[in-house]
C-alpha cells in the first residue's frame, strides 16, 4: 500500500461505491441504482438538521422531516452509469408517490453507503474493534475486493 498524492485523491472522475435496489413494485427484473452522497452533498444533508447557530435542534429537525428521504434520494438515485436521475429536488418530489417500502430500501441503501445512521455507526466500531491499528490508519474495511452482490457493474 502506498499514500495517494493530492492529485491522486483530487481525481474529478472518481467514481462513487453504488448498489442496485430491487424495484418488484414497479415491475418484474426492474432496480434503481443508489450511490454514496459526496462530501459536499453530505454537509448540505446535515445541515438542514442544524438550527442557524449551527447548534442540534429538534424543531429544525421536525421542520426538515418532511421529504427526508427524497431529499436524500434526489442526491442518491443515479442511472447505469453513474449520472443523476432528478436534476433538482423539486424534479425529484415526485418520488414521493411511489410506495413507501421500495423508497425505504433505496433511503436505507443510502445511509449505508454514505456512512449515515445507526448501521454506519455500528459497523464502523464492528470495524474498530476487530481490527487492529496501526495509529496511522482509518480502520475502515476496504470493500472493494467484496463487492456486494447488490453491487452495480
Amino acid at each position: 500500500m502506498k499514500a495517494l498524492t493530492a492529485s491522486q485523491l483530487l481525481m474529478p472522475d472518481l467514481p462513487l461505491p453504488r448498489e442496485r435496489v430491487d424495484t418488484p413494485e414497479l415491475g418484474e427484473g426492474t432496480y434503481v441504482v443508489v450511490r454514496t452522497l459526496t462530501g459536499i452533498e453530505r454537509e448540505q444533508w446535515e445541515r438542514q438538521f442544524l438550527a442557524p447557530d449551527g447548534s442540534s435542534s429538534i424543531v429544525n429537525a421536525i421542520g426538515s422531516v418532511r421529504s427526508f428521504r427524497v431529499k436524500l434520494l434526489s442526491h442518491c438515485l443515479v442511472d447505469d452509469d453513474g449520472k443523476s436521475l432528478f436534476a433538482s429536488l423539486d424534479e425529484a418530489k415526485s418520488l414521493e408517490k411511489l410506495p413507501a417500502q421500495l423508497l425505504d430500501r433505496a433511503y436505507k441503501a443510502a445511509l449505508r453507503l454514505s456512512g449515515l445512521g445507526d448501521d454506519a455507526e455500528e459497523e464502523a466500531e464492528k470495524n474498530s474493534d476487530s481490527e487492529p491499528s496501526s495509529g496511522t490508519g482509518s480502520g475502515s474495511q476496504d470493500t472493494s475486493a467484496n463487492p456486494s452482490p447488490n453491487a452495480a457493474p
